[in-house]
């Protein structure tokens, strides 16, 4: 039978619907899979830091898939997936069919660009289906703000709008019992790489292994980036930010704490 729109264009044999698959699995919590979200705004270090996790032998890690394919990993892999948000994952909101038809207008596209989600599963959907694990990963915000405003083209009220809407997510996961929550910093990655590929190993109740330094090598979206300490922020609280920047400097200062 052909699943619905939404899914993964997947055949399930046996008449078992993913409905009934996913009732099964939200019925009994001894169901419940482990799996890592990776959650950043775009341009902090995502994609270097999920190469990382991936790195690891027991992770499976997917690169903004959005349709849930996490669900039907067999074996001893243990899923994980890399979305940034908002664009792509949010607290409750998701992807709608008729984005579809909003997506096509650029006009449109570039201005509801974070409204668009693209993820069929937000972060409650992943936090009620597995035994998720969240990690946040946070940048200095002045230069994720520059970053979007220069890479993404972006305006900077829109791109300041993109980062607080980010931060508001962070916050909810890491204030929220619900949610088990762990914070990894870019920047202090850059600085530190074993020792914070050590820090993330350990939280995430895995054995540290030395294939997770091989991560940034294995960018295949950045392939010749690697770890440039450079890039690391010395930004600390007393830093001087403009002032449409201090209330979410004041927000990434208090989460920067809970850091590995």
């Amino acid at each position: 039978m052909q699943l619905g729109r939404g899914y993964l264009p997947i055949t399930i044999l046996g008449g078992e619907s993913l409905a009934d698959t996913q009732k099964n699995m939200d019925s009994s919590s001894d169901a419940k899979k482990p799996c890592f979200i990776m959650v950043g705004a775009p341009r902090t270090g995502t994609t270097l830091l999920a190469n990382v996790l991936g790195a690891h032998p027991r992770i499976a890690m997917f690169d903004e898939e959005f349709h849930g394919a996490a669900r039907f990993i067999i074996g001893n892999k243990i899923p994980a997936v890399k979305l940034c948000t908002p664009s792509q994952i949010q607290l409750t909101q998701k992807w709608r069919p008729y984005f579809k038809i909003l997506q096509k207008n650029g006009f449109l596209r570039k201005r509801l660009r974070h409204h668009l989600i693209r993820s069929r599963l937000s972060a409650t959907d992943y936090n009620q289906i597995f035994d998720a694990k969240f990690i946040v990963i946070l940048r200095d915000p002045s230069r994720s703000l520059d970053a979007l405003i220069n890479r993404e083209n972006m305006k900077r009220a829109q791109a300041l709008d993109h980062l607080t809407k980010a931060y508001s997510l962070f916050e909810t996961l890491m204030d929220q019992p619900d949610f088990n929550c762990g914070i990894i910093s870019f920047d202090r990655y850059l600085a530190d790489t074993e020792g914070q590929s050590r820090a993330l190993a350990a939280w995430a109740d895995l054995d540290y292994r030395e294939s997770m330094l091989d991560g940034a090598a294995l960018n295949s979206r950045y392939v010749h980036t690697g770890v440039v300490k450079e890039k690391a922020s010395d930004m600390s609280a007393d830093t001087v930010v403009d002032d449409d920047l201090k209330d979410l400097s004041t927000l990434y200062q208090r989460l920067l704490r809970s850091a590995f």
